[in-house]
């Protein structure tokens, strides 16, 4: 008698699993997406800490081997139809890292997009290549200064801002513990009105940079064809409280420039202190603008003036009243 072969069926996946099958995984993929993402911001923001640690190392080596002074602002401006040999601060804390190199002539020179220390994975993800993603505190610690004569003293309403050139003593704070010296510089798109002819300031430093790297001497007041008269790196100097931290709403013509971030790691942004240690800076409520000015003003080191309601922008000229030793030998 024949047998009859009968084919075995086997079991398979319905439609419907599959779809369950899907939507559990996504919904395992939302659950720990998130914790992820916080996971890679946290390591970014931990490696940035970490190159801002080397930059404490680094000033508070040349501060001890040179008596307590330490650099401070880029003397860009031309004087006498020349440009000032004002050291910059890139430019010591390479030497410090073994770049013997002398860079005095030309500070644009100093390789700050070679050097990973120079560089925040934070911040360096908002713009193309890699660059300068810090700034220094150039800020005068007396606030506005008023020339009536021989004297040159604080003035809230009149008075100009002034830039600390070259390098000054660590002992100009009475407390420099509390005083920010290098803090995370702004994103491009967050520094939109500091110029208002060239738009973001620390991008029109990025974008123009090898032009001048051309260059072997400004101090003999060369440019580099059209590209300005300020050196690119100079641009990373903070000077008035304009460039201070600034909540979006207060960016634009007439207000803040900021040049300094207000959060560059979540509720923050790094800053090296003047002694050297590191810390995350929280930015207060925003009351007002003035409040949130007034807060970062004693973080910056001018403490007597936080509760004056100051002018943001105004930028005084090279006078004797500026602070700071420009021709500093090293």
């Amino acid at each position: 008698m024949r047998k009859e072969r009968h084919a075995v069926i086997k079991g398979g996946f319905t439609l419907i699993e599959i779809l369950v099958v899907v939507a559990i995984i996504a919904l395992l993929i939302s659950i720990l997406l998130p914790s992820l993402n916080q996971a890679h911001a946290a390591a970014r923001t931990a490696y940035c800490a970490s190159n801002e640690h080397q930059f404490s190392l680094a000033v508070t080596m040349w501060a001890t081997e040179r008596k307590g002074v330490i650099p401070r602002g880029t003397g860009y401006f031309q004087e006498k139809d020349f440009f000032s040999p004002t050291i910059q601060w890139t430019q010591l804390v390479v030497r410090m890292f073994g770049d013997k190199s002398n860079y005095r002539k030309n500070f644009n020179r100093v390789p700050v997009d070679k050097i990973e220390t120079f560089q925040c994975p934070q911040r360096e993800g908002t713009h193309p290549g890699r660059f300068l993603d810090y700034v220094v505190n150039a800020i005068d610690h007396r606030g506005p200064i008023k020339e009536d004569g021989n004297s040159c003293g604080y003035h809230p309403t009149d008075g100009l801002w002034r830039e600390v050139y070259g390098v000054t003593k660590i002992d100009l704070w009475k407390r420099p513990s509390e005083v920010v010296y290098i803090i995370d510089a702004a994103r491009e798109e967050d520094n939109a009105y500091d110029d208002p002819a060239i738009g973001s300031v620390l991008k029109y430093g990025r974008e123009k940079i090898e032009p001048w790297r051309q260059l072997e001497d400004i101090t003999q007041g060369q440019t580099p064809g059209n590209e300005g008269l300020t050196p690119p790196l100079a641009y990373y100097d903070l000077f008035k409280a304009g460039h201070l931290p600034a909540y979006p709403e207060d960016i634009g013509p007439g207000m803040f420039s900021s040049r300094a971030a207000l959060k560059m790691h979540g509720s923050g942004s790094n800053a090296v202190f003047v002694d050297g240690h590191v810390e995350l800076i929280k930015p207060p409520p925003r009351r007002s603008w003035q409040q949130v000015m007034q807060y970062y003003l004693v973080k910056f080191g001018v403490f007597h003036a936080a509760k004056d309601n100051l002018t943001v922008l105004e930028r005084g000229s090279r006078t004797d009243c500026d602070l700071g030793d420009p021709d500093y030998q090293y």
